[in-house]
Order: C-alpha cells, then structure tokens, then sequence
C-alpha cells in the first residue's frame, strides 16, 4: 500500500471508498465541508493505516482532527507559513505518526503533547534546529 489521494469538495465517496484499501494517504489542500469531513473520517476509520495530509498556506484550513478523524494514527501537516503549533494542541488525537513538513520559521512544539507518538519528523526551511522535544 502506498502512494496517496487528494480529495477535495465535493467529495466523490464512491471513488474515495475504492481507493481507500490501496493508498497509505489521502489529502487536501482546501478546506473541506463539515460534511465531506464527517464522510471522508468515517470512511477512513476503516482504514486506520491510511494516514492524513492537511497541505497548503494556513493553519485555520486544518480541520479539527480529533472530531473528524478520531481514529488516524499518522498525520502529515505541510503549512509552509506555520510559525505556531499550540492550535494543534487540542485537534490532534493520540497519534503514533506526526510529520510536519518544512517551515519559514523554527517551531516551539511544547503546546502538542501527544502521549502515545512513536514517530516525529519535523523540516524546517534551512535545518534550522525544532525547541521543545
């Protein structure tokens, strides 16, 4: 399984549903409708294996993940413009998987407390260095 869906509204559900079993994630880079989001969460609750990209400029584009997506395990989130992660603090759910992708600026990750992570992978724009873990 690997390779990734974007989606976007409105959400085909027949073409998402099918390509569900065959993709390690889906993603968007637009925000969602609350009900693409409620349909596309509980299709990907039977697929907890398929992660979640949130991509684009904005951190009020990432859905509440915790509402939505209560069952994702491995979550990608690419804000190119993201200079604070304390937002995050109570819409990610007990992830084993966060990867946050290259930014303007450091980030202080200190505000995101997610007991049961296994992996972290966080870029930054020149590797400059991540505070808090």
């Amino acid at each position: 399984m690997d390779g990734f869906l974007d989606v976007a509204s409105p959400l085909d559900l027949g073409a998402v549903r099918s390509r569900l079993p065959h993709v390690g994630r889906i993603q968007f880079r637009e925000q969602l409708s609350d009900d693409d989001l409620r349909l596309l969460g509980a299709a990907m609750g039977e697929f907890p294996q398929v992660g979640l990209r949130v991509y684009g400029v904005s951190l009020a584009d990432v859905p509440d993940i915790r509402r939505w997506f209560p069952h994702l395990r491995r979550f990608y989130l690419d804000l190119h413009k993201l200079t604070d992660v304390s937002a995050l603090a109570d819409r990610v759910p007990e992830l084993e998987s966060l990867e946050i992708g290259q930014t303007h600026r450091p980030l202080d990750l200190r505000p995101v407390q997610v007991s049961g992570l296994r992996s972290l992978s966080v870029g930054t724009r020149f590797g400059t260095p991540m505070s808090g873990w």
